[in-house]
């Protein structure tokens, strides 16, 4: 595949490279999840005419909202829906555009945004949000748009913009041009250059109010640490960081250790 990549004009591997990199999979809902997604309150959002469920659980004063990364699903934080319901929380998650139950067939950090706020305006302003992997730059980018929360949880987080275009492109030995291609190619999908420091997560702090609580694992073998690790620097006192190790970057979500962890910065954040 790649020997064929290569042997075409730049522009077209980079074209339909493009094509696959800005298509998640959608991913079955686990059946052990199914219970508890079966007991959410559901209802829906419309983002410029495709539908996004949004699953609720919990009758608590304090809201919680739940961002998955690519190619995942909102299911994926069960392991920590009812740990916070019991701690006091309104539980929301949501299917983003192209995954799980909802419309669409891709979806972009201004998506999410105009999903978060208006969960927002729906629901009220959020104490807690947790967001895992590339749902991290996309929260940070959310919180310093207008988004409110005044605490969140960034498990296995995505840093760097550019950092997608790295670990995509890492194993298929591209030419460089074809690299350069395919970054101009999704320039012009949000239609400026400026985007890889303007959606990165360390450029998104300007008005970022909520503390940080950062969890990465030291064998994350799709994020690594360093992008948690450069968070840190630059949020200073305003973060911390818990290393896990052995979990990777998916049983992160399930880890009883790291839920734990979790709560318990959850309940300090709440002291304050």
């Amino acid at each position: 595949m790649t020997h064929d990549l290569n042997a075409m004009r730049p522009e077209m591997a980079a074209r339909l490279i493009f094509d696959a990199f800005k298509k998640p999979s959608r991913p079955a809902l686990r059946p052990a999840d199914e219970p508890l997604m079966a007991r959410a309150q559901r209802s829906a959002l419309d983002v410029d005419g495709h539908h996004v469920v949004v699953y609720e659980w919990g009758h608590g004063n304090r809201l919680a909202v739940c961002v998955h990364g690519w190619s995942a699903r909102a299911s994926d934080f069960c392991a920590f829906i009812e740990p916070l319901v019991e701690a006091g929380y309104r539980v929301v998650a949501f299917d983003n555009l192209g995954h799980g139950e909802s419309g669409g067939e891709t979806a972009t950090l201004l998506d999410v945004h105009t999903i978060l706020t208006a969960l927002q305006q729906r629901k009220g302003p959020a104490e807690l949000v947790i967001a895992h992997s590339l749902g991290v730059l996309y929260a940070f980018y959310a919180l310093n748009h207008g988004v409110h929360a005044s605490h969140l949880v960034a498990l296995s987080g995505v840093c760097d913009f550019s950092y997608l275009i790295a670990r995509y492109t890492a194993s298929l030995s591209l030419r460089p041009e074809t690299i350069e291609s395919l970054k101009r190619q999704l320039e012009a999908m949000f239609g400026k250059p400026t985007i890889w420091t303007e959606f990165s997560a360390d450029h998104n702090l300007d008005r970022l109010s909520a503390r940080v609580t950062l969890i990465h694992d030291a064998d994350d073998e799709f994020v690594e640490l360093s992008q948690s690790e450069k968070l840190l620097t630059v949020l200073g006192n305003l973060a911390d960081l818990h290393v896990s190790r052995g979990l990777g970057h998916r049983r992160i979500l399930n880890d009883q250790a790291v839920i734990a962890h979790a709560l318990n910065k959850i309940r300090t954040m709440q002291l304050r």
